[in-house]
């Protein structure tokens, strides 16, 4: 826990700094000011753009109550970022083990995730909706006797990551999708609980395809113009980009290093999924799954940006740092990998 409070220290000193530094607010940072700035003000509603998540004008409001400036937009931002950091260090430990989640926490906070912390924008805040409600749903999906009401819990979380973030669609089918494929023993077992959480978050989402079917006559018309606010100019540019910046892109050399080797051990696991149904298989699995899905459902659809393909970067992390520790489980020097590595880490690449 210490190295892990050491990290997330760093990371918010740094990401506090980016936040301060004299720079002008970026174009889709302006757009969430100027909707926080409505949702308090009352003006200014009509020039956020409907294609714009509606939770980012909740998220950006604290900003502008704080006086508006460029700094309390972003300073807000780098809270949300530091929340989504420890979610993900919980659904971490869940998946790989409290030493490689804080690994993964302390190499991801020193790449492109620190940058895009301090500023104000819908990724970040979005992926931590979506790892709280995967931590939920494995909670549930590995009890002995099956998933129970807490399973409930994942939809409105589910719902929530997509009005923070309409890109979050994808996100959400990746994860339905390896779900499915790793599960789909429990989902038969237990469907009523499974069809209750599938019918709640339908119902969350009502507001919203209201919404959307009286302002652009197509219950998917406001995601439908999301996409196309993101959308490629040429079939996978996204993975094109990936492919010409890697491992610049989408997260730093440290981080892609690690996603490479989670794409080889994860692949392990799901090839062994097939003659050995046990609980780390099971788990490491999905997370593979809905990482790989997600990043290669983006590559295809959208243009290109790390930010776009942070939840395979998180969990393409994760995995490779939950590879690394059980490479040295029971090494004589194992506190090194507990501690030392990664305040090292974030030392060297904070500096």
């Amino acid at each position: 826990m210490a190295s892990l409070a050491a990290s997330l220290v760093v990371f918010a000193w740094c990401s506090g700094r980016l936040a301060l530094a004299d720079s002008s607010l970026g174009y889709d940072e302006s757009v969430y000011a100027i909707g926080g700035n409505s949702l308090v003000t009352g003006h200014g509603a009509s020039d956020y753009p409907i294609y714009r998540p509606v939770g980012m004008r909740a998220l950006a409001a604290p900003g502008a109550l704080l006086g508006g400036s460029e700094e309390a937009f972003r300073l807000c931002s780098v809270v949300y970022s530091l929340i989504c950091l420890g979610i993900f260090w919980a659904l971490g430990r869940r998946v790989a083990g409290a030493t490689a989640a804080t690994v993964a926490v302390a190499t991801l906070s020193t790449s492109e995730v620190q940058r895009r912390a301090a500023e104000l924008l819908s990724d970040l805040p979005g992926l931590a909706l979506v790892f709280a409600a995967i931590a939920i749903l494995l909670r549930e999906l590995e009890r002995e006797d099956g998933p129970g009401r807490r399973l409930l819990a994942v939809a409105p979380l589910a719902a929530l990551a997509f009005y923070v973030r309409y890109g979050s669609t994808l996100i959400l089918v990746a994860v339905a999708a390896a779900t499915a494929l790793v599960w789909w023993r429990v989902i038969v077992q237990r469907w009523r609980i499974v069809a209750a959480t599938a019918g709640l978050f339908v119902l969350c989402m009502v507001p919203h395809f209201v919404h959307a079917a009286m302002t652009t006559g197509s219950p998917l018309g406001i995601v439908r113009a999301a996409n196309a606010a993101a959308g490629r100019r040429y079939f996978g540019e996204g993975l094109d980009f990936l492919f010409r910046y890697f491992p610049d892109k989408p997260a730093g050399p440290i981080v892609a290093l690690l996603i490479v080797i989670g794409l080889a051990s994860g692949l392990a696991h799901v090839l062994r999924l097939r003659r050995e149904r046990d609980r780390v298989h099971r788990v490491v699995a999905f997370a593979w799954l809905a990482a790989v899905l997600h990043t290669l459902a983006i590559g295809v659809d959208v243009h290109g940006q790390s930010r776009f393909v942070f939840f395979g970067t998180f969990l393409l992390g994760l995995l490779g740092a939950r590879a690394l520790v059980v490479a040295v489980a029971g090494a004589a020097r194992r506190p090194l990998l507990e501690v030392v590595v990664p305040l090292a880490l974030v030392i060297a690449v904070s500096a």
